[in-house]
């Protein structure tokens, strides 16, 4: 489905402007639980090189805010 379209020739016809504009698509499927473990975990990994500052959710979950704070070598 393409913004919510559900008739194929308008989904494809809306698919095609979103091309032309360029429009830009980014979005992560990770819930909060598992972004927390990813940066705790590449943090470990690359030996400390970081520190995570802050990690806060919104309300209902959707959003996920890290502060992340390069530490010296």
């Amino acid at each position: 489905m393409v913004a919510m379209v559900a008739d194929p020739a308008l989904r494809e016809a809306e698919m095609r402007r979103l091309m032309e504009i360029r429009y830009s698509i980014h979005f992560h499927v990770w819930d909060g639980m598992a972004a927390l473990d990813f940066f705790t975990k590449t943090c470990d990994f690359l030996g400390r090189k970081f520190e995570i500052r802050l990690f806060e959710q919104s309300a209902q979950g959707h959003e996920n805010i890290f502060i992340l704070e390069k530490l010296r070598s």
